[in-house]
């Protein structure tokens, strides 16, 4: 999976023109894509499930040209198309989003971002095998999300500025019934700490009180809703790649609902080496 930002981003924007060949260029694209899959996978060990990765990417990009570029402009395809863009955007956005505009805090100037006090990453809840590669994603993310603050003016002392990171306070031992192989936010907060995210770190109180067991829709909202009484306007959610879908969708969907005005971005981590097995519940 970590190939597949390189290989969608030319695509992307073959798809995001407006050129009349778009559709055509899109498909030759998808064509080639196929081709160097089959090439890097043949005659290497575990080849049908690579392959089958890049043939899934290739249908998915010739569906969402020919859907796009392909139909007439009567109100029913246009009603067609905006729910294919909207799957487009999704998958993309999954897979690479953007993160949150922030205002710059040394600056008098206002850029239209977001101030970082009012922006939180999430590392979405794991069993353990896959805490490490999201504790890596959490650590990007908040790199990415940061600001060196003059303490004097003068830039001779300076304080970094860092987005929030929220862990819902889960304790393994007191869920109905446990989950196997999850250690609960323990687990995620001490491998947090040995990337050095100590400061502004922020446990959730509270799950034992409302939830006997825990499920991704839960999770977020109790997320959301902590983020609705906290004034948090810019939500990050960090998830390995191929769970990425599952818990930005989930954001996306409970925010609609509970706090409408919260936006939810996607950071996809980076998967494990090559050959580890992974479980998820």
């Amino acid at each position: 999976f970590d190939t597949i930002p390189t290989i969608i981003t030319p695509l992307y924007r073959t798809l995001m023109t407006s050129q009349r060949d778009t559709r055509k260029r899109g498909s030759k694209t998808t064509v080639g894509m196929v081709r160097l899959g089959w090439a890097r996978c043949y005659g290497r060990g575990q080849r049908k499930q690579k392959a089958a990765i890049f043939l899934m990417i290739g249908i998915i990009c010739t569906l969402a040209a020919t859907r796009r570029y392909g139909r007439g402009s009567s109100s029913s395809t246009s009603n067609s198309s905006s729910k294919n863009s909207d799957m487009e955007l999704f998958i993309f956005r999954s897979l690479m989003d953007t993160y949150p505009a922030v205002s710059d805090p040394s600056s008098s100037r206002d850029n239209g971002g977001i101030p970082l006090d009012q922006i939180a990453i999430y590392p979405a809840a794991h069993t353990d095998d896959n805490v490490p590669s999201i504790a890596d994603g959490v650590q990007e993310a908040r790199a990415a999300l940061s600001f060196m603050k003059s303490d004097d003016g003068n830039n001779t002392t300076a304080t970094v500025i860092s987005a929030k990171v929220l862990l819902n306070d889960v304790d393994n031992t007191k869920l109905k019934p446990p989950i196997p192989n999850f250690s609960g936010t323990a687990y995620t907060q001490n491998l947090l700490k040995e990337r050095g995210i100590v400061e502004n770190v922020e446990l959730i109180p509270g799950w034992h009180d409302t939830y006997n067991g825990m499920n991704s829709l839960n999770e977020l909202e109790k997320l959301i809703l902590h983020c609705r009484d906290k004034g948090v306007r810019a939500l990050v959610i960090v998830s390995t790649p191929y769970h990425i879908p599952r818990s930005f969708l989930s954001g996306l969907s409970v925010a609609s609902r509970l706090y409408p005005e919260l936006l939810v971005y996607a950071k996809a981590a980076q998967p494990r080496e090559p050959g580890y097995c992974v479980a998820h519940r």
